[in-house]
């Protein structure tokens, strides 16, 4: 992040430095905040799926009790599932219970983290060939005050 800080505030206006400092840390944390977003929807989707299929596929008496169970899929809590399928239907019933829902939990974490690192490379692909471009020109030899490069001023 410093060299994307260092690289956006080079190219903006002096007299516009601090609407550009603005910009840009707004920018981050409106991204931050979609990235977690997209992030815990994509995981929270997958791990929902995985255990709608797996109760689905439970006999009819079982399946309803077992759909209930799916936010506590999506939050990881797999003991819990176990604890109340064991309630319901047995100590075999727990275990298998709980070891799905960890499962199907996994399956969603795995796929937001690969969701997470396709956008990271898109990203440094977007970053390493459009940064380049806009570089400011180089000052006159007459100028006074040349433009930062790395965004802080050193004292004359």
């Amino acid at each position: 992040m410093p060299v994307l800080a260092a690289e956006a505030m080079a190219v903006a206006d002096q007299a516009k430095a601090g609407v550009a400092s603005g910009i840009l840390n707004t920018s981050r944390q409106v991204g931050t905040a979609l990235g977690v977003a997209v992030m815990a929807s994509v995981g929270s989707t997958v791990a929902r799926g995985d255990w709608t299929t797996f109760a689905n596929s439970l006999p009819a008496a079982a399946r309803s009790g077992a759909s209930a169970l799916s936010p506590l899929v999506v939050l990881g809590q797999g003991a819990k599932v176990g604890a109340l399928a064991g309630q319901a239907f047995g100590a075999a019933a727990a275990l298998m219970a709980s070891g799905r829902a960890v499962s199907a939990f996994c399956d969603g974490m795995q796929s937001a983290f690969v969701t997470a690192a396709v956008v990271a490379v898109v990203a440094a692909g977007v970053a390493v060939t459009g940064l380049g471009r806009h570089r400011r020109a180089a000052p006159s030899a007459g100028s006074e005050t040349p433009a930062p490069t790395t965004g802080m001023q050193t004292a004359p």
